[in-house]
């Protein structure tokens, strides 16, 4: 293949809606473990320093990832958002 026929190929994949299906699907597996991360952290009763530090933002990561994710998918993310903000309280009730 020559360099120019590389890059169409690699044009006509990114801008194919298999690409956009993609992206969606590694967002929403990021989700899911940032998630898990916010679910355990959430359930601990003494955070260190360093956690506090990573669970906020994680919680600020996974309001990026809903956005993102509400552009790419049709997915109604609101139980997702609602989980967030349910963390987010936790974070507040210490600050």
């Amino acid at each position: 293949m020559t360099p120019e026929q590389k890059a169409k190929y690699f044009d006509d994949l990114i801008y194919s809606d298999c690409f956009d299906d993609l992206v969606s699907y590694r967002l929403k597996i990021s989700l899911k473990y940032s998630m898990d991360d916010l679910e355990a952290f959430s359930k601990q009763e003494i955070l260190s320093d360093e956690t506090w530090q990573y669970f906020s933002e994680t919680i600020t990561y996974c309001r990026s990832i809903i956005f993102v994710l509400d552009y790419f998918s049709l997915e109604d993310l609101t139980e997702e958002m609602m989980q967030v903000n349910k963390y987010s309280l936790k974070l507040e009730e210490v600050f």
